[in-house]
């Protein structure tokens, strides 16, 4: 229930008679417009409250606020669990902080403000103490509907830290970036990488070469134990091989494994390795027989396709 469930309840029969005092005329007028400013506070900000606040007449005639249901434990209950909606209200800035001794200030829902009320006045005035809010130990904030109740604005402005990069997985992923745009392990000596892996973030240690080419060896190990697992279940492959240079002027055999599996052809690159000697049949048949015989997959070769150059004849 909201600030509808504010209403009047007298322990009289009929209202306030023509009879009653000046005195009398002055408190209802009081109490009804605290009681609409109150209601009114409680519409705008949606505040939810367990129990009606009753203001009532008692059998002298006088008009007094529910024990229950005055205004100081309504303004203790916005304290304490509405506290950014009270803030934006009186503007101001409060602290959380929690009493060590929660059983003594359970009860008395110890405050720094003064409750000062003239007339309708509904927001306390600020004491000369710090605007703290003192709450107990097991009464810990709910951040969720805290979060909730916030205004877009302050939402908006929540600042968030950057997560710290973890090392070894930014270690793995700047190695697949080698691996698949086919980059030199060189990249990470270039002055204007680091300055941008620096700009990235800040906390990252690129690694040395040595450590990504023994990341490099061990990726291969096991995409290769993945593949030749793959192998095993073919039964017949054909290979095609070409030779090909560096500009540093050493020579490399690569082999591509050709195979159907179900509706779908595949192919996949199982060695690229240098080749020391001459460009000779013979050599690059050793070569072959070595890579097949690693690769266990000899006896399942149906055909080997090359290039017409003199030397394969």
């Amino acid at each position: 229930m909201y600030g509808n469930a504010i209403h009047w309840k007298s322990k009289k029969q009929g209202s306030v008679t023509k009879s009653s005092t000046a005195a009398e005329y002055v408190a209802l007028s009081e109490a009804v417009s605290e009681l609409q400013l109150i209601r009114d506070i409680l519409n705008d900000f949606k505040i939810k409250i367990d129990k009606p606040i009753s203001v009532f007449e008692d059998n002298s005639g006088a008009i007094t606020i529910a024990k229950f249901g005055n205004t100081i434990t309504l303004i203790n209950h916005v304290k304490k669990k509405h506290v950014v909606q009270y803030s934006e209200a009186t503007g101001h800035n409060l602290n959380l902080a929690y009493d060590e001794n929660e059983s003594n200030n359970r009860d008395s829902g110890n405050i720094g403000h003064d409750h000062s009320y003239t007339g309708s006045s509904l927001i306390s005035r600020p004491s000369t103490s710090q605007n703290t809010v003192i709450l107990p130990r097991s009464q810990t904030p709910n951040v969720t509907a805290i979060s909730e109740s916030m205004p877009k604005r302050l939402r908006q402005m929540r600042l968030t830290a950057p997560t710290k990069i973890n090392q070894k997985a930014g270690d793995e992923a700047l190695l697949d970036m080698i691996v698949l745009d086919m980059q030199p392990l060189q990249i990470i000596e270039n002055e204007g990488f680091r300055k941008y892996s620096k700009q990235l973030n800040p906390d990252y240690v690129l690694p040395s070469r040595k450590k990504l080419t023994q990341m490099l060896e061990e990726g291969y190990k096991i995409c290769s134990g993945v593949l030749k697992e793959k192998l095993q279940n073919v039964q017949a492959i054909a290979l095609t091989t070409d030779i090909w240079g560096s500009d540093s002027q050493k020579s490399f055999i690569s082999v591509t494994a050709h195979f159907i599996k179900g509706p779908k052809l595949h192919a996949l690159v199982i060695s690229t390795s240098e080749l020391c000697e001459n460009h000779t049949s013979l050599n690059i048949t050793n070569a072959l027989r070595v890579i097949l015989t690693e690769w266990q997959i000899f006896d399942k070769i149906v055909t080997i396709v090359t290039h017409n150059a003199s030397g394969m004849k």
